[in-house]
């Protein structure tokens, strides 16, 4: 089995990608993410052929980086037994949770649960130190529209197997009947190998940066 899960950051794509990893046994390929120019991309490509089994995650923004060498319309979707669509429906909240995500790292938080709970500690507090800038708007609005605009449409209208699950749907309690239903899978709760976190509530984030706004703004440059 082939699975793309495919995404822009901040959504539940991880958590996927260790589910059917666990569950059949994948060969997770993680080093696409590191190819920065085009013989490297070229050679990652060909060896999905030669790999039967594995789950790989694409994100919109590994596609925005050389699109002189590989773009959505040249990608080997073909290839893939499923793929999987990863998305938030709030866009304030991915924009808030990125903007959180890096912020975190810039103050030495690197695991997930250290992001977790410094995240909820800075939110709960107030305590946060830094606006928004114009020029991590812009990136987030350039990877985020395109996803949304570009290449999720166009995967759709391709007569692919293509899945769509939000990051929501894994906030809720007891999700895998529905899950199973959304993927025509049969995951159980022993194929979880990477524990969800409780959601988190960026609403006052949202307020007080007047981020839908900004968000606005930036979509309107």
């Amino acid at each position: 089995m082939r699975v793309a899960v495919v995404s822009t950051p901040r959504t539940c794509s991880s958590l996927m990608c260790s589910m059917f990893e666990t569950k059949y046994k994948l060969k997770r390929i993680n080093y696409i993410s590191s190819c920065k120019d085009e013989t490297s991309f070229l050679n990652v490509i060909r060896s999905f052929n030669d790999e039967e089994d594995f789950v790989v995650k694409i994100t919109s923004t590994l596609l925005l980086e050389c699109p002189s060498v590989i773009t959505h319309l040249n990608f080997p979707w073909n290839i893939f037994d499923k793929i999987i669509l990863t998305e938030r429906t709030s866009i304030e909240e991915q924009y808030a949770s990125w903007f959180l995500l890096s912020y975190s790292q810039n103050n030495g938080k690197r695991s997930s649960d250290e992001i977790y709970s410094y995240i909820k500690k800075i939110l709960a507090d107030g305590n946060i130190n830094s606006k928004i800038k114009q020029k991590h708007l812009t990136h987030m609005a350039r990877d985020i529209n395109y996803y949304h605009q570009i290449l999720k449409p166009y995967l759709l209208s391709q007569n692919l197997p293509t899945y769509i699950v939000t990051h929501e749907l894994f906030q809720t309690l007891e999700y895998i009947d529905e899950l199973n239903q959304l993927l025509n899978e049969n995951f159980t709760y022993s194929d979880i190998s990477k524990i969800s976190k409780s959601s988190i509530n960026y609403s006052k984030f949202i307020m007080e940066t007047n981020l839908t706004q900004l968000i606005q703004n930036t979509n309107n440059e």
